[in-house]
């Protein structure tokens, strides 16, 4: 059997062993050494990419996509983890193995990386000369590929002699040379012009089509990843911060990354919009569309059966990938505006509203309640024993410690989110969205916390205190076998309170684009009197501080022995 044989009879039993063989899977890290200690280029994440799928990777310049796309066949080396490929570790592999499973990843690059010294068909032909294939089979292959990319006019021409989107098909045919299971495009189409760009997607897609190929591809531009992706992965300043299939990212964004290339790739200012629509009557609402709905006359159908009147503020109608869409944003005048809700959440319409504004507050509470707890309960016990006259009192470190945790108190919280921007962009990453919220709100809340557990520790029976004293303890057993389980029905108490007060600091959320309740409740409520949007609102709002106080008492009384 030939070479060229052999090579579609591999191919051939690839396929037919199952796609997922193929699929690449990671759980990967990168860092580098710079004066003498280690900046990480790309923190610890896991992602796996399905077999014949097209899977992009999009963030900003620095974001780590060129450094993880670029770990897959281990142009960079990982700092840690593994790399599946057909259940095989690749960051194990030793030379002679890293050179075969490159022949099985093609790689497209940004700026072509072609060998001037040789013709088109010469480029296309050179990892087949590489991998010992006969001239008569090279040939053949190169012709074919030739034809596939649409250049088998263009063989004999050097590189400086085609244009860019040219030269990029040239660098996608020799890409396939060897038959790739998985093909990786680095940023392909960044250095091309937007019709260009849109050949090259076209010509991307129908690989992927006819021949089942995987491919990863990174960019900065929501469009790439709208026209030819199935699932897309975002990176923010080295960390995964969402990923999912494109319908569902680009049309329901979660992450303030996101939120911002979605709205860069529809050249929408989201802040502007809201804006604009403050002054306009009736309350505004975004319905989302997908697939055969998005030409449905549903609007006109719903307008009928609940007299509602619409005022279209603002929409768009086009396809992701193979999937139509359409997404208007749009004022409810009159009617029963909540049997139309009701009539588009039952024709599969996504009516993004106070469902999104519940699960925010709940992130928010979640992400922050821990971290308060965790700092406010040591702040406390400071506090307490910097202050006890029985114990070694420190009257200089508790003024400045009650200094500080009453400044923090004494700032408003709107005010202490935009003070507090340069910690939070350090610390999270983004000071947008609820991620944004998170160091705001525990820095507002822990000493809010902390004079409440001072004053549950200050209610312990002093003779308790003395008796412990008495028994030789140390101040570190006062505290953690006295102190603190005496204090224990008013350390709950305090959580309880805390967490109340955790859940109005979040209605100030949406100055970052948080979201939450609060903030739907003083967007649509107050702002375009919505009373409706407001009383639903209020109510889960009450509903929610309700149970956790509910919960919160039953505690203290399950842990009051007194």
């Amino acid at each position: 059997m030939s070479r060229c044989g052999r090579l579609r009879t591999k191919r051939n039993n690839i396929l037919a062993h199952g796609a997922g063989a193929r699929a690449p899977a990671l759980r990967l890290h990168k860092s580098y050494a710079v004066a003498g200690r280690a900046v990480s280029a790309l923190q610890p994440l896991d992602l796996t990419i399905e077999a014949g799928e097209v899977f992009g990777i999009i963030g900003h310049s620095g974001a780590g996509k060129s450094t993880l796309i670029r770990m897959i066949n281990r142009l960079e080396e990982p700092s840690g983890g593994r790399l599946l490929i057909a259940g095989e570790d690749v960051t194990a592999l030793e030379p002679e193995g890293l050179r075969a499973l490159r022949r099985r990843i093609g790689m497209i690059f940004q700026h072509f990386n072609l060998l001037s010294s040789r013709t088109v068909a010469g480029n296309v032909a050179f990892p087949l000369e590489l991998a010992g294939t006969p001239k008569a089979e090279i040939d053949a292959r190169v012709a074919e590929l030739l034809q596939t990319v649409g250049l088998q006019a263009h063989a004999d021409k050097y590189p400086a002699q085609l244009s860019g989107g040219q030269k990029q098909r040239v660098g996608i045919a020799r890409a396939l040379a060897t038959r790739p299971q998985i093909l990786l495009c680095d940023e392909a189409t960044s250095a091309l012009d937007p019709q260009t760009t849109a050949s090259v997607l076209a010509l991307l897609s129908k690989i992927n089509r006819e021949l089942g190929l995987t491919i990863v591809l990174i960019t900065h531009e929501m469009d790439v990843i709208r026209r030819v992706c199935d699932r897309v992965a975002v990176l923010d300043a080295g960390q995964l911060v969402e990923t999912g299939p494109v319908t569902k990212v680009f049309l329901h964004p979660q992450h303030p990354t996101t939120r911002r290339f979605v709205s860069e790739s529809e050249q929408v200012d989201e802040g502007t919009l809201h804006r604009d629509f403050d002054a306009v009557g009736g309350r505004v609402v975004r319905l989302t569309f997908l697939g055969a709905d998005t030409y449905e006359p549903l609007l006109g159908s719903v307008a009928r059966q609940t007299g509602v009147d619409y005022n279209i503020l603002s929409g768009r109608i086009d396809r992701i990938k193979d999937t139509p869409y359409g997404q208007l944003i749009v004022a409810l005048v009159g009617g029963d505006q909540s049997a139309a809700q009701a009539a588009f959440v039952a024709a599969g319409v996504h009516w993004a509203d106070i469902g999104q504004a519940t699960i925010d507050t709940l992130l928010m509470l979640a992400g922050s309640l821990p971290l308060t707890l965790a700092i406010g309960l040591p702040l406390g016990v400071l506090l307490y024993l910097f202050g006890a006259p029985q114990l070694k009192r420190r009257p200089v470190a508790y003024g400045v410690l009650a200094l500080v945790v009453n400044l923090l108190r004494s700032v408003p919280f709107i005010i202490l989110m935009i003070v507090l921007i340069p910690v939070t962009l350090f610390m999270m990453g983004t000071s947008l969205g609820v991620r944004g919220a998170i160091v705001p709100l525990v820095i507002g809340a822990a000493p809010f916390y902390a004079r409440l557990v001072e004053t549950a520790l200050r209610e312990v029976d002093r003779g308790v205190i003395e008796a412990t004293q008495a028994m030789g303890a140390t101040t570190w057993q006062l505290v953690t076998r006295v102190l603190l389980p005496e204090a224990r029905p008013g350390l709950i108490a305090g959580a309880t309170v805390t967490t109340v007060a955790l859940i109005g600091f979040t209605a100030m959320g949406g100055a970052i684009g948080s979201g939450g309740l609060g903030d739907l409740a003083f967007r649509d409520g107050y702002q375009r009197s919505h009373t409706d949007v407001a009383l639903v609102t209020v109510v889960l709002l009450l509903v929610l501080v309700q149970l956790l106080q509910m919960l919160g008492d039953r505690l203290v009384a399950h842990y009051s022995r007194r």
